[in-house]
């Protein structure tokens, strides 16, 4: 497979050993990071601004710009975000099982995926008969509870796009998708096209969204160029902004989303509100006649160790002449007020001190 990318852009493919022998010789997943053990997790996604005692002695308004680091550059891991990469990780490299560039069978096995692709009508037919590796899970849980962040943080400990110059490939591992909001199906299409480009530096909205395309023809696009890059997992956040009546109803979304899944073999996540995704993700996994990864709950920190712990290492952060103590009448009282969110008390946290 061939683009018509510079591919001196790209970081160039390493391979090492991915420790199993169903991953053993296939380049696309051995060219990933090694697998990580928790401990390893915990510390590539903690985060902890940088921080001088001499910066205590600054005016003010100095003061102000350094404490909003914390905005920015603190982050603690806690058990779902542990649980989360270790399932990122397994989507992402069983999405690769099925297609192994090494092969003789693989050119095969490509074409005939992209015939399906391209003679079936893909709003309204679910292939439930295929053989795929691929796997999909939901993502629930209120605005601000840090789903978005965390995601973030784990992607990027994958890169981006990787060349395979024996293969002539542009590798895709991950790409996120925010939906539009009141975005159609046609819009979400038009979302991956430009993302896309971002990565590659290629012009695939211009090409495929000219001369207003069918919503069939822009499912098939997106399918297509899914295979070409060797996409691995596909990320759909804030989904509740979806309008499913725009887009043709929920049939044509479970439809386009069990295409991918089922027969271009890619991992699909969807990240949004537990209204938006409860009953959508049980039709989807009915479409798929498979359960998936199943789902995560992103619920706000319990008072409880946790809590402690998490307050604990954001209290070592005080830009302030006399520091403030940790009791547990301020650990009650920013519970309350964050209700256990820890977006909401990091900005809190930075809001008290500018008042000092």
């Amino acid at each position: 497979m061939t683009t018509d990318t510079k591919q001196s852009y790209f970081k160039e493919a390493k391979y090492i050993d991915p420790g199993l022998p169903e991953y053993a010789d296939n380049p696309l997943i051995a060219a990933l990071p090694s697998i990580q053990s928790v401990n390893e997790v915990a510390a590539l996604l903690s985060k902890r601004p940088k921080f001088d005692n001499k910066e205590i002695g600054l005016k003010g308004h100095i003061r102000v710009h350094a404490i909003s680091r914390l905005t920015r550059d603190f982050f603690v891991p806690q058990t779902t975000h542990l649980v989360l990469e270790q399932k990122f990780s397994q989507l992402i490299r069983r999405s690769y099982l099925g297609r192994n560039p090494k092969t003789a069978t693989f050119k095969r096995k490509l074409n005939q995926m992209r015939s399906t692709i391209q003679n079936q009508d893909l709003t309204s037919y679910v292939h439930n008969d295929a053989n795929s590796n691929a796997s999909s899970m939901a993502i629930s849980g209120i605005s601000g509870a840090g789903k978005s962040t965390a995601t973030n943080l784990i992607l990027n400990t994958y890169d981006k796009v990787i060349y395979h110059p024996d293969y002539q490939l542009l590798q895709v591992p991950w790409i996120k998708i925010d939906c539009p909001y009141d975005g159609s199906l046609s819009e979400f299409c038009e979302s991956f096209f430009i993302a896309l480009d971002k990565r590659l530096n290629t012009r695939y909205r211009d090409k495929y969204t000219a001369g207003r395309p069918t919503i069939g023809k822009l499912i098939a696009d997106v399918a297509d160029l899914c295979l070409i890059h060797a996409v691995g997992l596909i990320v759909v956040d804030e989904f509740q902004h979806m309008n499913l009546a725009k887009s043709g109803g929920e049939e044509k979304m479970i439809n386009f989303l069990v295409t991918l899944v089922n027969v271009v073999e890619v991992s699909i996540v969807l990240i949004g509100t537990p209204k938006a995704l409860r009953l959508f993700s049980n039709e989807f996994r009915q479409a798929r006649r498979a359960s998936g990864e199943g789902s995560i709950v992103w619920d706000r920190m319990a008072f409880d160790e946790s809590w402690d712990d998490f307050l604990e290492e954001l209290f070592q952060y005080q830009w302030l002449q006399s520091s403030t103590e940790l009791d547990e009448q301020i650990t009650r009282l920013l519970y309350d007020l964050s209700q256990g969110i820890p977006d909401i008390v990091v900005k809190l946290f930075c809001y008290a001190y500018l008042k000092v």
